[in-house]
């Protein structure tokens, strides 16, 4: 999805209408994606990828997405 800014009213070149694009911004929700991932909320991932980056931190292979989160939960890597 793209989403086009728009920096000025006059649709001029070398204009730019700081309030107009702060408005774009928060009504396409780009301010609200930006807040969350500062917070630490990741993309999500597939399981494979999910796996080489945590499965590290437990001492038992798990081999699904259930097992793994439960072994991270009880390793107290991850709350429930």
């Amino acid at each position: 999805f793209v989403r086009c800014i728009k920096p000025n009213a006059e649709k001029q070149g070398d204009i730019f209408t700081g309030h107009m694009v702060l408005d774009q911004l928060k009504y396409s929700g780009l301010l609200e994606v930006c807040r969350i991932r500062q917070l630490g909320y990741p993309i999500r991932k597939e399981f494979n990828e999910f796996q080489a980056r945590y499965g590290a931190l437990v001492s038992e292979k798990a081999g699904d997405v259930k097992k793994l989160c439960a072994a991270l939960q009880t390793a107290k890597f991850m709350v429930k």
